[in-house]
């Protein structure tokens, strides 16, 4: 569903989904996925690019050794 409502661009329903999951699979694979999306929902609601900075300080800290940390390392200043 977060991703239905990603790519009809409904942003913060998105942004919702993407949150519960990454925190409902914290332990997960799915968690850094969720996190990345949850992000770029976010970045996407906003065009504040201090939103994809946060989301990649938070992959970093949570899942540093996650793909999902390593594509969001370009956004890091």
């Amino acid at each position: 569903m977060a991703r239905i409502a990603f790519m009809r661009k409904q942003w913060a329903e998105a942004e919702k989904q993407y949150a519960e999951i990454a925190e409902k699979f914290a332990h997960t694979s799915a968690a850094p996925q969720a996190v990345y999306w949850k992000g770029v929902s976010r970045y996407k609601a906003t065009s504040d690019h201090k939103e994809l900075n946060k989301v990649a300080e938070e992959l970093k800290q949570k899942h540093p050794n996650s793909l999902w940390a390593l594509k969001a390392s370009i956004w890091s200043r």
